[in-house]
């Protein structure tokens, strides 16, 4: 049967159409395929920490702990590189939301980064420019 283009249109979005995993090949109604991917064990992504291809579903876990570079961060509760943690936290040109403290610039009280960045953007650049080059 050859289906004229307005329903074929409609079938390349019908929601119950059954279409299969791009992944593991798992054929699902397009409404399910969303929650099967969550779940599917051949779904996998990329740490932003330490590169490695992780189960979709065991992401979190694998940062909390199997992952060699990721580190919570007490403060404002994100996970970091372990090696730039320090400078995640400094209340001077750190970019942790959850830092308090005097501006070593103005010596005004900050509740976080954004202070720097906003009124201080020529010392953030600065600051951000020798990082990237070290």
């Amino acid at each position: 049967i050859k289906l004229s283009s307005c329903s074929q249109a409609h079938t390349e979005k019908c929601e119950g159409v059954e279409v299969s995993c791009q992944f593991c090949g798992v054929k699902s109604k397009r409404q399910d395929l969303e929650s099967h991917l969550r779940t599917c064990i051949l779904n996998k992504k990329r740490c932003i920490f330490c590169q490695e291809k992780v189960q979709v579903s065991s992401l979190e876990v694998h940062r909390r702990e199997g992952c060699s570079e990721a580190i919570w961060c007490d403060l404002c509760g994100k996970f970091q590189l372990k090696c730039s943690i320090e400078d995640h936290k400094n209340p001077y040109f750190g970019w942790c939301e959850g830092v308090e403290g005097i501006c070593g610039i103005c010596e005004v009280t900050v509740e976080d980064y954004s202070h720097y960045k906003t009124v201080h953007r020529l010392e953030w650049a600065e600051v951000m420019r020798t990082l990237r080059t070290n």
